[in-house]
């Protein structure tokens, strides 16, 4: 298809349709049966006490099926988070108390998109020790949250990650993490305005950021060695590689953060194999092919390297600075339907936004390629979500894979890698 002219970087653009892609997917979600909010909206705080910096979870119920809107506090959206509430009409958001906030009570709102009040809280700021944000309630191996049991991934406050000492460059933020979750085979087109079979997607596109001339580059494994290392070292098929060469893991490790791969189904112990299904994660199938760390051979190498690619049961929203989420071969798109990828992502997704380790935080959800060439491997959908992502954004400037890479090294001050280093960052996209 045709591509929009690029704008000058940080123009709000609108993408066809994506003015109606809220109403339209709000719609969709109500028309699949969601259920209808139980009673008036209304905001929880826990703890509703806390003292500047602290990091609280706001929890809100009766919004309708896919509302959503702004979190302010004493009426300021600035730095607060967005929500998107579930079919339930539910959400869970981290939010931080402004560090400049004075002792005594305060308002916590949620507003919708026009800006009308839907519910409040009181906070009240103290001086004194912040209390404790429970932990996500555990969810189950296929994404679905469930209201008891326990989770073997480590709770966020076990998980020590180091926050980046130095501002971001050229307008990136400095994130303490960013979260990569890769999707597989589908064009633009198959997903925006595709509010029926990819309804989460749509919403989440609409609310947050997305690219709306983004291209993938190459195919296969390609693409992924392109998003991660800045070139796709001549590959132009679906073999096994022991690639040589650095990586935005190894730069990533040199400046002393860190990294983790979370790739459903994969056996863990440095697992090398092609394929592998079931373990602990459940039905499905992990294919090494789209999990890029192993095929990197200083990192397949060494096994205390490769112990960062772990399987879904082990997911730490707070565990690395880099975390890279691979779905099974089903969850991803590949062998199964866009509707499918989507409930997936809808269940999976708020075991991020739900957690504090959110508050300062970048996610971005990408496909590897589409099914043309279009751009040396397809135009497709990339959204951005996140508490600096501009909400409501769509900007039509060209990207691909290796902006994306330019832009997690910029947010850390890292070093470009390969074609990165003539590649644009995401900056519009920021607040």
């Amino acid at each position: 298809m045709p591509k929009p002219s690029s704008l000058r970087a940080g123009h709000r653009v609108v993408a066809p349709g994506a003015a109606a892609l809220v109403a339209v997917a709000f719609a969709a979600i109500s028309a699949c049966g969601a259920p209808a909010p139980s009673g008036p909206a209304a905001l929880r705080l826990i703890p509703d006490r806390a003292e500047p910096g602290a990091s609280i979870s706001v929890d809100g119920s009766g919004f309708g099926p896919g509302a959503s809107g702004d979190l302010a506090f004493d009426g300021s959206v600035v730095g607060m988070p967005a929500f998107l509430a579930n079919a339930a009409g539910a959400f869970r958001m981290a939010l931080a108390v402004p560090t400049t906030a004075a002792a005594g009570p305060h308002t916590i709102t949620a507003l919708d998109q026009q800006g009308h009040l839907r519910a409040h809280a009181t906070l009240v700021v103290t001086p004194g020790a912040p209390g404790t944000v429970p932990p996500p309630s555990p969810v189950a191996s296929d994404g679905s949250r469930s209201s008891s049991g326990a989770s073997s991934a480590p709770s966020s406050s076990q998980s020590l990650v180091a926050a980046p000492s130095s501002p971001g460059l050229d307008g990136i933020p400095a994130f303490t993490h960013v979260y990569v979750i890769v999707l597989e085979n589908r064009e633009y087109d198959s997903i925006i305005g595709e509010t029926e079979t990819a309804p989460y997607l749509n919403a989440l596109a609409a609310r947050y950021g997305l690219a709306t001339n983004y291209d993938a580059v190459g195919h296969g494994i390609a693409s992924y060695l392109a998003l991660f290392s800045g070139s796709t070292h001549g590959i132009a098929d679906e073999g096994i590689y022991d690639i040589s060469g650095q990586n935005l893991f190894d730069q990533i490790e040199s400046h002393g953060l860190s990294w983790a791969v979370f790739a459903q189904n994969v056996p863990g112990n440095c697992f090398m194999g092609p394929t592998a299904s079931g373990g602990e994660d459940g039905p499905g199938t992990y294919v090494r092919r789209h999990e890029p760390a192993i095929n990197f051979r200083d990192v397949s190498g060494n096994p205390s390297r490769c112990a960062r690619i772990t399987d879904f049961t082990h997911f730490d929203p707070a565990a690395a600075n880099l975390e890279v989420i691979i779905p099974n071969d089903c969850n991803d798109m590949e062998d199964c339907s866009t509707a499918k990828g989507d409930a997936w992502l809808s269940h999976f997704l708020p075991r991020i936004t739900t957690s504090p380790a959110f508050a300062n935080s970048l996610v971005v959800i990408t496909f590897d390629e589409g099914r043309t060439s279009l751009g040396g491997g397809g135009h497709v959908a990339t959204i951005l979500v996140g508490p600096d992502v501009r909400p409501h954004f769509a900007s039509d400037v060209a990207h691909d894979h290796y902006s994306l890479l330019r832009t997690i090294e910029d947010a850390w001050r890292l070093p470009c890698l390969g074609h990165a280093c003539q590649a644009n960052n995401l900056r519009e996209f920021f607040r």
